[in-house]
């Protein structure tokens, strides 16, 4: 039981998983990221072109799908604080498009796979502490 006057030990922060887009840069999600129902060529060749390089890697997420990913995200936060240059590896397999390639037709030919996400995130934290996913490393 605390005294009265003294200060009881700061909470950790709670991952809220209505509000999963905190844990990542905006590049990375404007860059990389299409949240929706559908994994259609379309929607990821908005990100594509929103882009503008010959390479490049879009994550098709549905809303739950982003919510596990941003809430493993939260909970790697002491990995990250440990070794925050490393590359880290999701845990679970997610759809993606790829695009690019040295011909002209490997660089407009998009293909839906899986893998798991191999990313990095801030080395030093810049909102509320966290270590946000910031850089797509590729898929594996």
């Amino acid at each position: 039981m605390d005294k009265p006057g003294s200060s009881s030990p700061a909470k950790p922060p709670r991952f809220d998983p209505g509000k999963p887009k905190v844990l990542f840069t905006g590049n990375f999600l404007k860059n990389h990221v299409f949240i929706g129902s559908d994994s259609d060529k379309k929607q990821a060749e908005k990100v594509f072109l929103r882009r503008g390089k010959d390479v490049s890697t879009v994550i098709v997420f549905n809303r739950k799908e982003f919510a596990q990913f941003a809430g493993e995200v939260f909970s790697r936060q002491e990995d990250y604080k440990a070794n925050p240059r490393r590359t880290f590896r999701s845990e679970k397999v997610y759809t993606y498009w790829s695009r690019g390639g040295d011909t002209d037709s490997d660089k407009k030919r998009a293909k839906p796979e899986k893998g798991k996400i191999l990313y990095g995130v801030e080395p030093k934290p810049k909102y509320e502490g966290i270590h946000r996913v910031n850089h797509l490393e590729g898929m594996m």
